[in-house]
């Protein structure tokens, strides 16, 4: 019996450090929220509506440019708890993220304002998309996450 339980534990350990990923602690759920923001942000699936196919440069920066202005902001989902119950349902059915209601959003550095942050930066050379999630912003970033920009079909 003994040994059961401590191959349980040992197992429940284990899935939590594959999890974290090596000497990488959990992630607040609303940094992680916005994470996940910025990737449908930069999904194919997301880009296929966005007018951000219309411009001719579609470097991974040149995104980031846009996701920051004017036009790209209206095109956010709907930050949590600034609409109706209702809204923030339907957009979770359809697997839209919602911005979580606590972190800001901000283009290649963080804000010295405070508070928890996402921070989005566009590596043309490698194209890639790169994320820092920070819970303080005088501290270093608590995670960095990096994908690829997608490529369009005209490309």
């Amino acid at each position: 019996m003994l040994t059961s339980v401590r191959s349980a534990v040992s197992v429940a350990v284990l899935s939590m450090l594959v999890a974290c990923g090596p000497g990488e602690p959990p992630l607040a759920p609303e940094l992680e929220q916005g994470m996940q923001v910025v990737r449908y942000l930069s999904s194919p699936r997301f880009l296929r509506k966005s007018a951000f196919r219309e411009q001719e440069d579609r470097t991974p920066s040149s995104l980031v440019s846009y996701l920051f202005s004017d036009m790209g902001i209206a095109e956010w989902p709907e930050r949590e708890g600034w609409g109706s119950d209702l809204a923030e349902e339907q957009m979770r059915s359809i697997g839209v993220p919602m911005v979580p209601a606590d972190v800001g959003f901000y283009p290649h550095r963080p804000e010295s304002a405070g508070g928890m942050q996402i921070v989005v930066h566009g590596e043309d050379a490698t194209r890639e998309i790169v994320v820092r999630a920070y819970e303080d912003p005088a501290a270093p970033p608590v995670a960095e996450r990096r994908w690829p920009m997608p490529r369009f079909r005209d490309e």
